[in-house]
């Protein structure tokens, strides 16, 4: 009895599966009986036409066959015609009306030789009988002699390869096949830029390099442009507004100029001073001077050698987005290469962020970007969303809900919420305890609501519905929608008064004053406020008075007599020796058992929304090393509003800008 099947391979050798059940197959139409014919060891009816037939094949002598693919596969003098291989015309005799036989088929044509074709295409493509710009052998007298016939229609240039370049002070057939001067002494010029002493009075030659990168003018940053020669660098930035100039140069561009003045802003080196610029050539393709770095190992390690060179990488965000000088925020990565280190971080302009809606997990590529740095940070950057593509994000999640007055909630996201998707009536935002959403708006990562009046000090929880999305279009995550908070008790205003950083064993002070009374809960004291910050304190649910004093103690040491409980019902309610009569004695929450740094440091006063009651900076004259953080720091209070001048000759504040941080 025949063997069950579904399919030929359960069968034995030199059967078929047919109906279900293995049978004996055919190898020629004469084991075939009824007309029918052997076709893939079966006997099947033949195929009337090659509608038929399937998968491309073609109805030949009652079975299906492969048609020919192209012409090269047909016998000399025929020409394949819908898979099958015909005879083809000899010559334009045997073409009817205006035709003429070309490859062996009869086409319309526009010409049949150069004369009867003219500017702008004054050259006959004999193979398809139209007039293009040039064709390898005609159409490009002069300096563009030859045809680059990659282009429909054919474009006349200098050059195809090295060879055509005869001039031996440009012997390189470039990209853009224009013959330029030898990419690596454009490089080594740049190498000798990048080594030369800060300062003016400079005349250092740069000839022959690509502009890769326009970096527009963001925040307190000055616009400028990335030259580079030779994918593998180097490269460097030029702090000359490209609008300044004349010619302005162009991405693409291979420019000269001469460089007088250099200078090392925050770790990077920068021309600030040129003159004579020049544009050598222009449409320059700068793709291949790209580096994919997506493996490499050594982007932080070894960043003084891709400094301000143009790269490309997947990665995905591994924290939070914050504030990265002004008009820029950063957050840290993780490529395969490095993954985990914080001087690892992806730079963007604000309006770049906005467009991206990127947030902590989204993954991202990064298609072209200069990388540049922050002291010993790299940080790859973007001003245009579109050179990010594969974004992938996870839910946006509520991170915290904050009353900010009797009628208003601040309920923060992870990510930027899109406007369009929370109604106005706050419905899709709803509370405990009794407490309604009267209306909603939307500010980034934000959601404003106001209620119905809030009950001092009564916990609440407010949850987001998932009809809420963020900009890329997904809901709130439903793991992840909700937070609680307290009602709002008007907050004071403190201002710092001293700091006492240098007190042995870490037990260092911080003195402020209430301006304004009202309750100091959840105030937050920070130190430095950039990539190194440090809460000091987070402040009890205290109510002061105007003119109130509080002290408050770092890492504090009960054996040498200093309070180590927060004072939270009156201002001499400890009996610790070092509490202070008549001040409120508050214990520090940071971890640290080292105190405060003693450097150049900026103490923050911060409501709990974030918003910077107050600032001073601190400034160590006889320090050896000076800390990476503090002109961030300085640069954020400037953003802020909150210190003078607002920047530093017009650029951010630095070591090296004048005046100078500190």
């Amino acid at each position: 009895m025949a063997r069950e099947c579904s399919g030929d391979s359960e069968c034995e050798l030199g059967e078929v599966c047919r109906s279900g059940r293995c049978v004996a197959g055919c190898v020629s139409d004469t084991e075939c009986t009824g007309g029918d014919v052997c076709q893939g060891g079966a006997c099947l009816p033949p195929c009337g036409g090659d509608g038929d037939c399937n998968g491309g094949l073609i109805c030949q002598a009652g079975k299906c066959v492969p048609g020919c693919p192209n012409d090269e596969s047909c016998p000399e003098e025929q020409i394949c015609e819908a898979g099958r291989c015909l005879p083809g015309c000899l010559g334009d005799t045997e073409c009817t009306g205006e035709l003429v036989c070309r490859d062996g088929r009869c086409v319309s044509a526009a010409c049949i030789s150069n004369d009867d074709c003219s500017a702008p295409t004054p050259a006959c493509d004999l193979l398809t009988g139209e007039c293009v710009v040039c064709t390898a052998t005609a159409g490009c007298p002069g300096v563009l002699a030859k045809c680059d016939t990659s282009v429909a229609g054919g474009r006349c240039v200098e050059c195809l390869a090295s060879s055509d370049c005869t001039d031996s002070a440009k012997p390189v057939c470039d990209p853009s096949h224009v013959c330029v001067a030898d990419p690596s002494q454009a490089s080594a010029q740049i190498a000798a830029v990048r080594a030369s002493g800060d300062g003016g009075g400079l005349s250092l030659p740069i000839s022959g390099a690509v502009v890769t990168y326009l970096k527009p003018l963001a925040g307190s940053e000055q616009a400028g442009f990335f030259v580079q020669a030779e994918q593998a660098g180097p490269a460097i930035f030029v702090m000359v507004d490209p609008a300044t100039l004349s010619p302005s140069p162009s991405i693409g561009d291979r420019v000269s100029f001469t460089v007088t003045a250099v200078d090392t802003i925050a770790g990077v080196k920068q021309v600030t001073g040129i003159f004579g610029l020049s544009v050598l050539s222009q449409a320059t393709p700068t793709q291949p001077l790209v580096q994919q770095v997506s493996s490499a190992t050594d982007l932080v390690s070894a960043l003084g050698t891709y400094e301000s060179e143009i790269v490309s990488f997947s990665a995905t965000v591994s924290g939070p987005i914050a504030f990265a000088g002004g008009g820029h925020v950063a957050a840290p990565i993780s490529t395969v290469g490095v993954a985990g280190n914080p001087d690892l971080k992806l730079r963007l302009s604000e309006a770049a962020n906005a467009a991206a809606g990127l947030g902590e997990g989204c993954s991202f590529t990064l298609g072209y970007g200069p990388m540049w740095r922050y002291y010993e940070t790299a940080q790859p950057s973007v001003y245009s969303a579109s050179y990010l593509t594969n974004v992938t994000c996870p839910a946006p999640k509520v991170l915290s809900a904050l009353a900010t007055s009797a009628t208003e909630v601040q309920v923060e996201l992870d990510r930027r919420v899109a406007p369009g998707s929370v109604l106005a009536n706050g419905s899709q935002l709803t509370f405990t305890n009794g407490l309604s959403a009267t209306g909603a708006t939307v500010n980034g990562t934000q959601i404003a609501v106001t209620t119905t009046p809030q009950v001092a000090r009564l916990a609440y929880t407010v949850t987001v519905a998932p009809t809420v999305t963020d900009t890329r279009g997904s809901g709130v995550d439903p793991a992840h929608n909700a937070a609680p908070f307290t009602g709002y008790l008007a907050s004071a205003v403190l201002r710092i008064t001293e700091v006492n950083p240098n007190i042995s064993g870490g037990r260092d002070l911080v003195e402020l004053v209430a301006v304004s009374g009202g309750t100091v809960r959840d105030l937050v004291i920070q130190e430095d406020g950039a990539s190194s910050r440090a809460t000091i304190a987070t402040l009890p649910d205290v109510t002061v008075a105007p003119g109130d004093l509080i002290l408050v103690h770092v890492n504090p040491d009960g054996t040498a007599g200093d309070p180590v409980a927060s004072e939270t019902v009156s201002k001499n309610e400890s009996t610790a020796p070092n509490a202070v009569p008549g001040a409120w004695d508050f214990v520090s929450t940071m971890s640290s058992t080292s105190g405060l740094v003693f450097s150049h440091r900026v103490i923050f006063v911060k409501t709990p929304t974030g918003e910077l009651q107050d600032a001073v900076a601190f400034v160590k004259s006889n320090i050896s090393s000076a800390p990476a953080g503090f002109p961030a720091a300085l640069q954020a209070v400037q953003a802020a509003g909150q210190w003078s001048p607002a920047s530093c000759g017009g650029a951010d504040c630095t070591y090296t800008s004048s005046p100078t941080a500190v």
